[in-house]
């Protein structure tokens, strides 16, 4: 959800980080959902507390539904704010 915001920060820079672009954060995001999608692996702390359950794909669907919600959530309050704003 953050990269989600981060990104309409960046959209109108073009692509590349040097012009402080869109790239950094769809690179974070891209990642985010890689982790979500494959899970955290056999060494990581979920597995090391016995979290496997977590990553069940209905759990992890609803994560992602909530967190892609809470994303636009917060651009289209942003947004709103942006045009009620005088001047």
């Amino acid at each position: 959800a953050g990269m989600m915001v981060a990104m309409t920060q960046h959209v109108g820079n073009g692509f590349f980080a040097v012009n402080d672009g869109i790239e950094v954060p769809l690179s974070y995001l891209a990642g985010g959902f890689v982790l979500a999608a494959t899970g955290p692996g056999p060494f990581s702390l979920d597995a090391a507390l016995g979290l496997e359950a977590l990553h069940a794909p209905v759990v992890v669907g609803t994560a992602l539904a909530a967190a892609v919600v809470g994303g636009l959530g917060v651009i289209a309050l942003r947004r709103a704010g942006a045009d009620a704003r005088p001047g």
